[in-house]
């Protein structure tokens, strides 16, 4: 629920304007989970690319296919972190959480 102040009806005999109350509500994906401004995905990686590195293709946010770099030696579960792709912070557009790619 988000509160916009002197943005509702007008107010009485002349009375300033009321809130504006606006209710959200998210769809849910089922490739990409929130936590807060974060947002956790999982990428499916086979055991060459894993021991030797590769660059493989994963959705965020923005944009349908992002390459990601998985560095040799990943282990399983290992998370690789990319910076400014989460979700924005509210009432500051120019902040962004993270997006982890769970290996």
């Amino acid at each position: 629920k988000l509160r916009v102040a002197g943005e509702g009806d007008a107010g009485v005999k002349g009375g300033p304007a009321g809130d504006l109350y606006i209710f959200l509500s998210v769809k849910p994906d089922p490739d990409l989970k929130r936590d807060g401004i974060d947002v956790y995905s999982e990428i499916t990686v086979d055991v060459v690319d894993a021991m030797l590195g590769a660059r493989k293709p994963t959705r965020t946010l923005d944009e349908p296919s992002l390459q990601v770099d998985i560095p040799p030696g990943t282990q399983p579960g290992a998370k690789i972190k990319i910076p400014g792709k989460g979700v924005p912070q509210l009432n500051k557009k120019n902040v962004r959480g993270d997006h982890y790619v769970t290996v």
